[in-house]
């Protein structure tokens, strides 16, 4: 599981400036790094504001399929 507190600590961000980019309150971001699991496009937005850059791979027997889940050179 991936601990989105963690990586937003790591990158040297606090929640308040998290819902500053975010564009919410810092309860939100709180309540959103406390989750189980969060929509695709939350995690995209999350982690587009903490400017990483994050690809999900997904493979099927011999075929994979990858999907850019954020911004390309942030």
């Amino acid at each position: 599981m991936i601990q989105l507190s963690e990586l937003r600590r790591e990158a040297g961000v606090t929640q308040v400036e998290m819902a500053a980019r975010m564009q919410t309150t810092q309860g939100n971001v709180s309540q959103l790094e406390r989750r189980g699991d969060v929509l695709l496009s939350t995690l995209s937005e999350y982690l587009n504001a903490l400017g990483a850059q994050a690809r999900i791979t997904v493979t099927i027997g011999e075929q994979t399929f990858e999907h850019t889940l954020t911004e390309e050179g942030r």
